[in-house]
């Protein structure tokens, strides 16, 4: 398991071997994001994410206190909201 802390990153440029979706783990290996990592991500605020986590919209992992974010269940809201952010 990874857990991102943070670090904003910019997307890689999508090539004939890089064409994975922006949010999709290139590994088998669980990929977790703060709320302020996706909250930059899908331009939010983060307490807008925390409302859509505690509301059920989106899934999370409270672990000590924090909730973490698998990158799947990113993909997994996006795809189910697709053209309503």
């Amino acid at each position: 398991m990874t857990i991102r802390r943070n670090a904003p990153s910019a997307p890689a440029p999508a090539t004939a071997t890089n064409t994975a979706p922006r949010f999709a783990p290139t590994s088998s290996q669980r990929v977790l994001c703060e709320v302020q990592e996706v909250a930059t991500r899908l331009h939010r605020c983060p307490r807008t994410i925390r409302n859509w986590i505690r509301s059920g919209t989106l899934i999370a992992h409270n672990i000590n206190g924090r909730y973490l974010i698998d990158e799947n269940d990113i993909a997994q809201f996006l795809a189910s909201h697709r053209g309503r952010l």
